[in-house]
């Protein structure tokens, strides 16, 4: 069951209706999704926990998205993001940085 309080508590009824019904239609894609995954992970013999981008930048289990994957919503600009500060840093670069994530229906931009 999925309930608008626990979405958010900040969101007029609309939008808070809204972000509920997707996160619901979002669960059992998200499950599926990361069942294929630590199957993959088992044939490999991978054994690193499975680690889920949000859409702020920060690192959750994957049990932490599995009732919530609304979370992961803009998680693909925010991992771009850390990834170039990552590698600015890496590189001994210490001056600001524009960094464009170019994908195949939208272009997001930041700066470090």
């Amino acid at each position: 069951m999925v309930c608008g309080h626990e979405i958010s508590l900040q969101l007029d009824a609309v939008k808070r209706a809204t972000t509920t019904l997707l996160n619901a239609h979002l669960i059992p894609i998200i499950w599926e999704l990361f069942d294929s995954v630590k199957r993959v992970f088992k044939e490999k013999r991978i054994t690193a926990p499975l680690m889920i981008v949000k859409g702020d930048g920060s690192l959750v289990s994957e049990s932490a998205i599995r009732e919530r994957p609304i979370e992961t919503i803009l998680s693909g600009p925010a991992a771009s993001v850390i990834g170039a500060k990552y590698l600015l840093e890496l590189s001994g670069e210490t001056q600001n940085a524009v960094i464009v994530d170019i994908g195949g229906t939208t272009t997001d931009i930041a700066q470090t």
